[in-house]
């Protein structure tokens, strides 16, 4: 430094300017406000220069210089350049340390400021600290409280404490132990350790809330997993959501696949796409056409659109469209299916409603089941044959059992003049029919014999 120069300085009280992102990412985190709080600390040193041997110090009583977010504009004031491949290690006070790139810096404790250039090692120490790196840096915040900013292709451990941490696109983030919140460009990979985080990741990523009930916003093309927790999760088109452990909240837009896990989750997909509950009493929709899947528990089923909707082990409620396949699977499940449709009761005694002509299927081992159908098919298995079948018509319920056996079906005929088809399991086949009557209150079914 020349003879007569000032030296430049930085006063106790420093002002940070957040980028746009910072300050709009969940508003009701008010993640400037707490930032600005943790920077209320005076600073006392800051330690530079090309050769790592200036150390400008604080100026005592001046209070309106700014710390800008990029080195060419650091300082309000007289500009203060720093060099790069540099190394430095802090105290114990709260300390202020600028560096160029491919520099080291070990703040140590206190609550620290850190500002490294590209290709940067930094490790914030104790303390409440603020970092922020360029591109392809490495950064720990360690114990604390942390505000931590990494451009792209950065890999950023928060540490200890309940962390702010925004990573560009290509970075590796761990949110570490504490109630951690995480901005992470796309094609990164976050996990965001223990404690209930907040997590917002771009498109193409991968994310594990870690244990802790998280809150998780992933974009298009990205793969989530919720971890231990009763997590919620919001993912968007073309994404694959895994609840994890706990009672999970998973809402899939624009399309994707989406799995509970365990727990009692609610699990939905809107737009084309498969979506199950795992194990526990789940509530599962898919908003299009695609797969609904209940699993083990007593499941709440819904296909808004066409496919496939099966209810698992468990006494479960199914819903579908027009042209679906419905499986009960075991237990007393109660199933409503549209035109179109194949229905299958399985297991357990079921209730089963067909809106139009449609095929049902009641094999062996069903137990007693009830269908209301216009018309349409019922196709039975092949051990439940038309010589041991015993039919019996009350106006328009017809009751099928077997001799020797503990099935039963019931069928509610309702008012279409189509007929209904029994298909028995050795070929052979009989025709329901219906017969108006005036003289009866309501009309009576008939049965033919092919």
């Amino acid at each position: 430094m020349a003879s007569g120069e000032a030296e430049p300085s930085i006063g106790n009280a420093v002002e940070v300017e957040l980028s746009a992102q910072a300050r709009d990412f969940l508003s009701g985190i008010q993640v400037a406000r707490e930032v600005a709080n943790r920077l209320q600390d005076k600073l006392d040193q800051l330690r530079g220069g090309s050769d790592g041997n200036e150390t400008p110090s604080g100026n005592g009583g001046r209070d309106d210089e700014k710390l800008s977010p990029f080195f060419g504009d650091f300082f309000s004031g007289t500009p203060v350049t720093f060099g790069s491949n540099v190394s430095v290690e802090g105290t114990d006070a709260d300390e202020l340390f600028a560096v160029g790139s491919n520099s080291v810096v070990e703040a140590g404790k206190g609550n620290d400021q850190v500002l490294a250039g590209s290709d940067a090692r930094v490790d914030g120490g104790d303390g409440d600290d603020f970092l922020r790196v360029w591109s392809n840096s490495i950064v720990n915040g360690g114990s604390g409280s942390d505000y931590i900013d990494a451009w792209s292709e950065s890999r950023v451990d928060g540490g200890d404490g309940d962390d702010f941490i925004k990573a560009w696109s290509n970075s590796l983030v761990s949110g570490g132990h504490g109630n951690d919140v995480i901005d992470a460009w796309s094609d990164s990979r976050v996990d965001g350790g223990a404690g209930d985080d907040l997590i917002k990741a771009w498109s193409n990523s991968e994310v594990f809330g870690g244990s802790g009930n998280d809150v998780i916003d992933a974009w298009s093309d990205s793969r989530v997993d919720g971890g231990s927790g009763d997590d919620t999760i919001y993912a968007h088109t073309n994404s694959v959501v895994h609840g994890g452990g706990g009672a999970d909240y998973i809402s899939v837009m624009g399309g994707g696949s989406a799995h509970g896990g365990d727990g009692n989750d609610e699990v939905h997909v809107h737009g084309d796409g498969a979506a199950s509950g795992g194990s526990g009493s789940d509530f599962v929709t898919v908003f299009g056409d695609g797969s609904a899947h209940g699993g083990s528990g007593n499941d709440s089923v819904t296909l808004h659109g066409t496919g496939i909707a099966t209810g698992g082990a468990g006494n479960d409620q199914i819903y579908a469209l027009d042209g679906s396949y419905l499986d009960g699977g075991e237990g007393n499940d109660s199933l409503s299916a549209g035109h179109g449709s194949t229905v299958v009761g399985g297991k357990g005694n079921d209730n089963i409603l067909v809106r139009g002509q449609a095929t049902v299927i009641f094999n062996a081992g069903d137990g007693q089941d009830t269908v209301a159908m216009s018309s349409g098919t019922v196709m039975f298995g092949a051990e439940l044959t038309a010589d041991k079948a015993q039919i019996s018509i009350d106006g328009n319920t017809v009751s099928i059992a077997f001799e020797g056996r503990d099935e039963q079906l019931s069928l509610v005929i309702g008012d279409s003049e189509d007929d209904t088809i029994l298909m028995f399991g050795d070929g052979s086949t009989k025709t329901l029919t219906r017969q108006d009557q005036a003289a009866e209150p309501e009309p009576v079914l008939s049965m033919d014999v092919n």
